[in-house]
């Protein structure tokens, strides 16, 4: 006996619809190998649902499959051209490569449909940096703050733009304020340190790696900087022993060899200098 039409359609619906709904389950789970194939086997049968598009996108971005991300997004966006979660996702996707300018183009254009969200604001900030705009990024950065104004990284950007400027006292005060709001941000005591050391106040650097280092104890960039901030004030001895610590977690790390080099050369230790930095140039 044949099935009447309309019964093989309400299936095939409820079954795309199932398929769906384990996808993101299963997204949301962070099985993102998973959800991708459901998420694949769903859109063969839908093509036209931009939401599963974007998910797909999110997925492979999530298992660093950057482009095929992209793709996935481009094609949400044609389908759905005013959406400002794809807009922004794209822009997302585009920073992760790198390519700021293409990601400053799509934040700009999710901000036209989500002009008061915080993050997208600060996303269009971090783009203007990276291309070279500092002061226009400030502009976007203070529009973020006005409306979330206790937001620690965004403070933190904001000071940094600043401090490109050569605004230095008004760096000062964003990080005065950003340490107030969060003081436990492992970047934002990195960057301060950074900072410090640029106006010559290695001593006072020190603090500020250390604090890193108690928040996130194997932090390479806050180990490197505190090294290479011992080198400067002489202090050799504990300078090796950090960028030991370094090169214990990872080898190859160059910098580290350079920074040790330099702390044994401190030490009159030639011969131990050169060895560290031909493994700093790759040549051991």
């Amino acid at each position: 006996m044949s099935t009447p039409a309309h019964k093989f359609i309400t299936t095939g619906l409820k079954k795309a619809v199932i398929e769906r709904e384990e996808a993101t389950r299963l997204l949301e789970k962070g099985v993102f190998a998973e959800a991708v194939a459901k998420y694949e086997r769903y859109l063969k049968k839908r093509i036209y649902d931009a939401g599963a598009w974007n998910n797909l996108a999110y997925c492979y971005q999530s298992l660093g499959q950057n482009e095929k991300a992209l793709s996935c997004y481009r094609r949400a966006l044609r389908i759905a051209p005013q959406d400002p979660q794809i807009l922004n996702n794209l822009g997302l996707c585009y920073q992760r490569l790198g390519l700021w300018k293409e990601a400053e183009k799509y934040f700009l254009k999710a901000l036209k449909y989500s002009p008061e969200d915080a993050d997208l604001l600060n996303n269009i900030g971090v783009c203007l940096v990276y291309n070279g705009k500092p002061a226009e990024a400030c502009h976007y950065y203070l529009k973020a703050l006005n409306l979330t104004p206790d937001a620690a990284d965004i403070l933190g950007n904001l000071a940094a733009a600043l401090i490109q400027q050569k605004r230095f006292l008004e760096a000062i005060i964003c990080y005065e304020r950003a340490l107030k709001s969060y003081s436990k941000d492992v970047t934002l005591f990195y960057n301060i340190a950074g900072f410090l050391e640029m106006l010559d106040k290695p001593g006072i650097s020190l603090k500020f790696y250390h604090k890193a280092l108690e928040q996130e104890p194997g932090a390479l960039p806050a180990l490197k900087g505190l090294a290479a901030c011992l080198v400067r004030l002489k202090a050799y001895r504990q300078a090796i022993e950090v960028t030991k610590k370094i090169v214990d977690l990872d080898p190859q790390e160059r910098q580290a060899w350079q920074i040790q080099g330099l702390a044994w050369e401190g030490l009159g230790e030639n011969e131990a200098a050169a060895r560290c930095y031909n493994k700093a140039l790759g040549l051991t």
